[in-house]
């Protein structure tokens, strides 16, 4: 097309020639082979017409193009909308989730937390149980010689009522009427041998009065812990018991946090 507009013929046609205006041919050509009038003006008709259908077509073309492209561009728009929505929706889904499972371990953990210290309060009173519990056997051991002391104190309390009895009847009760006589030396060694005995016996109870506070505070203390022997053994009972429950509780809280992981 852009030839045919560039050729001098194009150039005629584009001008219009008139009727009366005889078209000079070029040179070489015959007189023979030049174009009449008519012949010249029905060429003209059939192609003036081609110039503007193929401009027409060629807007329609570019008009096309551009609603083809504004539509594929809405496309993809709405597409790229539709996957920023889909992400937004994943993202939120996921970061829920991510708080739930956060809140889920730091319940867990605190929960292990506080077994965890109910269990080490559980062990040291445990501790405490098997100290007195050690303290009773020992006291059980020494029940033998708090029973020998018993015996050995009720032999020592005959003696000295024995003593005091002979004591009285050598001294007191003297026949001093009716003409009695006394032998002075036999008196004066009663009451020397008397003397000596008594004299023996607060050395023997000078001596034991230590072991006898000491023995009767064990003693004392020693029905003390039995009174609290039975209600410690109760309780200690009871906490293993609690103990046990706690550990079953702490392994499956360990397990749902290892399925957690």
């Amino acid at each position: 097309m852009n030839a045919a507009l560039s050729s001098p013929r194009g150039t005629s046609i584009a001008r219009g020639l008139s009727p009366s205006r005889e078209v000079v041919p070029p040179r070489g050509v015959s007189p023979s082979d030049r174009m009449s009038p008519l012949r010249v003006r029905s060429s003209l008709s059939k192609n003036t017409p081609l110039i503007p259908h193929f401009a027409v077509d060629g807007k329609e073309k570019i008009r096309d193009n551009g609603v083809a492209d504004a539509h594929l561009l809405r496309l993809l728009h709405s597409r790229l909308l539709q996957w920023q929505f889909a992400n937004a929706r994943a993202n939120a889904v996921i970061s829920s989730q991510k708080m739930r499972e956060e809140r889920r371990l730091y319940n867990a953990w605190r929960s292990i937390s506080n077994l965890y210290n109910s269990v080490s309060m559980k062990r040291i009173e445990m501790q405490h149980l098997k100290q007195n519990l050690k303290l009773i056997s020992i006291l059980n051991m020494q029940m033998g010689h708090l029973e020998e002391w018993l015996v050995i104190d009720r032999n020592y309390m005959g003696s000295l009522v024995g003593a005091a009895e002979a004591l009285k009847g050598s001294t007191l009760c003297l026949p001093v009427d009716c003409g009695a006589m006394v032998n002075v030396q036999s008196v004066k060694d009663a009451i020397c041998s008397a003397v000596d005995v008594m004299q023996a016996m607060a050395s023997s109870i000078c001596l034991l009065l230590p072991k006898v506070g000491k023995i009767s505070s064990l003693a004392a203390e020693l029905g003390r812990v039995n009174a609290k022997d039975e209600g410690m053994l109760d309780v200690c009972r009871d906490l293993l018991n609690t103990i046990s429950a706690l550990q079953v509780t702490e392994c499956s809280l360990r397990t749902q946090v290892t399925q957690l992981q």
